[in-house]
């Protein structure tokens, strides 16, 4: 099932299903920027990371002596989110536990998504919340795919993402879905051109950054573009299918594993904790603008 909000410039629809955005429609230039799922590439489009980012090795984890199993970015963005809040330009859902999640994850949580329309912009919040009686730990992300090229007759390396500072950040190399290596990576000016082969081994992990948002752009700076910006995220993931016409923009808190990691959950890079009846907060705010 699909809600709607929307106001004299954006139109924009949540899926129930993983209370994933499906779509982004710009009034002003009459264009669709959400990818369109097609599975000949990629069949989603905005999917929720929760409780852990990216992939586990073996699809494993420990925790308190106990092996449990999950599939890569986690369960939230394959399960039926209770709409809370239906406005005209406001929505929110939220996910508790429930007995197939606690043969995954054997936590106690809400996880409540708001999406709401100011202007040119679509504003996404998440709240994690911890409803157990022990420590939470958890990772969260988003993963929005971005229409890219915009237009029929350009290619990838047409567009660009501008990030908001300077950068000498960090790169996480993976193999295999697993972390490598880890590496410094200098954002010239800005500007991180895009291309087939920039993907080549996956996505592009960025830690330590500056910038709390990033567009992207053609470079010959014509046209609409997007901003992306994130709140509360120690990573950002760039990341496309090989001939894809999308890119997707997801800022993380949590990581894959890393090659050698021991399968414990507490250890685990990027994990997060929450104390009991304790919250935490991450936003994103997308925007079209020319």
């Amino acid at each position: 099932m699909f809600y709607l909000i929307e106001n004299n410039l954006l139109k924009v629809e949540v899926n129930k299903s993983g209370a994933e955005l499906f779509s982004l429609f710009s009034k002003k230039f009459q264009k669709e920027f959400i990818w369109n799922g097609d599975p000949e590439f990629w069949q989603r489009r905005s999917p929720l990371l929760f409780p852990i980012v990216g992939r586990l090795k073996d699809d494993t984890y420990e925790i308190e002596g106990n092996q449990f199993s999950m599939k890569q970015h986690g369960f939230a963005r394959d399960v039926v989110f209770n709409p809370s809040k239906v406005e005209k330009k406001e929505l929110v859902f939220e996910l508790f536990e429930n007995e197939e999640t606690m043969k995954m994850y054997p936590f106690r949580f809400i996880l409540r998504i708001a999406y709401k329309i100011e202007g040119a912009k679509v504003k996404i919040k998440a709240e994690i919340e911890n409803r157990d009686d022990k420590i939470l730990p958890f990772s969260f992300g988003f993963h929005p795919a971005f229409v890219c090229p915009f237009n029929i007759g350009e290619k990838i390396e047409d567009y660009y993402v501008v990030f908001g500072k300077e950068e000498i950040c960090e790169r996480f190399v993976l193999e295999n879905g697993l972390i490598s290596n880890k590496e410094l990576f200098n954002i010239q000016d800005k500007v991180l051109n895009l291309s087939e082969n920039l993907f080549e081994n996956d996505a592009v992990i960025l830690g330590k950054l500056l910038s709390k948002k990033v567009f992207l752009q053609r470079k010959n700076g014509r046209g609409s573009k997007i901003e992306v910006a994130f709140k509360g995220f120690q990573y950002l993931g760039l990341w496309k299918k090989k001939d894809a016409p999308f890119l997707c923009i997801e800022p993380w808190n949590g990581l894959p594993d890393y090659k050698e990691s021991d399968h414990n959950f507490i250890r685990k890079a990027g994990i997060n904790f929450l104390e009991r009846n304790c919250k935490a907060t991450y936003e994103m705010e997308i925007g079209v603008f020319e």
